[in-house]
This record gives structure tokens, sequence and C-alpha cells, in this order.
């Protein structure tokens, strides 16, 4: 299946599923959220994209080609351990579509079923955030990921976060630290319940990667 957006007509249509009608005129944006949320298959919603030969012949143009560095104006290819890193990435969402086109997460192998859970250390200036933006490139260029609905980059302090394309761990778990700030939002959310936003934000994430965790 492919993502779908609202028409004009007010309906939700996604390809291969059941089109689901939200009412007509100004519609919020919860709304159509939450339709098009019943209205994603239980299987093949994330992974819908990736295919195999088509991520091997991406990692095979980065390690021959390498990719222009904006910012050093220089070509830059993967060394041995990026690749390494790159390849575990790579083939963890290969065994991630294959359980999500079977349907069932009962299917998996029990180490398949474990959340991926990876740490890359290195000295200053041996190529960590490089490595990020490659993973990037590849589960936008590939996977056609979004960065905050599939796949997010986090840092501890704003200039790291900027470095990467990322949010800051309090941006992205909607951390408030101004107390008449935070008193604000407790007021509001008592006033007008609603569906969490950050529930909701996660609802398609499946990567959280972190650059300077220590």
């Amino acid at each position: 299946v492919s993502r779908s957006d609202a028409n004009d007509n007010g309906s939700l249509d996604t390809s291969g599923s059941k089109q689901v009608v939200v009412p007509s005129g100004k519609t919020s944006a919860q709304s159509v959220r939450s339709a098009r949320r019943k209205a994603q298959p239980v299987s093949a919603i994330l992974y819908n994209t990736y295919r195999k030969p088509v991520a091997d012949r991406w990692l095979r143009d980065l390690v021959e080609k390498g990719r222009l560095c904006p910012r050093r104006k220089i070509t830059t290819k993967p060394n041995p351990e990026q690749i390494r890193v790159m390849k575990d990435i790579i083939n963890r969402c290969g065994v991630e579509a294959g359980v999500e086109r079977r349907g069932r997460l009962e299917d998996a192998r029990r180490d398949d079923a474990e959340s991926l859970r990876l740490l890359t250390q290195g000295v200053p200036g041996a190529g960590k955030s490089q490595l990020m933006k490659w993973i990037r490139a590849f589960f936008e260029e590939v996977l056609e990921w979004r960065h905050g609905t599939e796949f997010v980059f986090i840092a501890s302090m704003n200039t790291m976060a900027a470095l990467i394309g990322g949010k800051t761990i309090h941006s992205f778990g909607h951390i408030l630290v101004d107390a008449d700030k935070i008193q604000a939002k407790k007021g509001m959310s008592w006033a007008a319940p609603d569906i969490n936003k950050m529930w909701d934000e996660m609802q398609n994430l499946r990567w959280i990667l972190m650059d300077e965790g220590s």
C-alpha cells in the first residue's frame, strides 16, 4: 500500500484498502490522522517500498561512489566499520519488511521479534555523525520515509541536533522546562482532553537514532 492524503471530498483513500470517510468541509488535522490510522491495513504499512535488490544496489553505490559532503565540499565513502553498521540496519529493515508482509508477528523468530539496539562509538571525527546522515539517506531514498514520522534523529543539545537535521530530546518528547508553559499546558489538557500528541506521533515511528548519546 502507499501513503494517502485526504481527498477534496473529505474521503481518505488507501491503495488496496477500504475507504474511510471523514466529515467534509473544515476537518481537523486530528480527525484526518485518526481516519488515516483506521484506514491502514495491519501489514505492509511501513516497509511497502522495501525491495532487497534496491537496498543492496543503493549500498553498493554508496560504497563505490561515495556521497558529496555539502559542508566540506568533498566526496566521502564509508569505511569498513560504517559499512558494517549500514548492513546491520538494512538487513534489519529486510527482516521487519518480511514480518510485516506476512502479517503475523508470531511468525517471526525470537531474535527477530526483539528490538534492535545498536551503539556506535568512536573518537571525535571518526565519522559517527556522517554515518547517521547516510542512514537517513537510506530511509528517505529507499524506504521513502519522512523524518519525524517513521524515523527520528535526536540529540541532547540544539547545536548537535542541528548538525544532523534532527530534534532535541526535549523537543521530541514535548518536555517543557518553563514553569508557566508547563502550567498552561496542564490547563489546556484539562479544558480540552484529546489524544496525547506524542502518542499520535509515535504511531508509525520505527527508528530512533541519537547522536552524542553520552
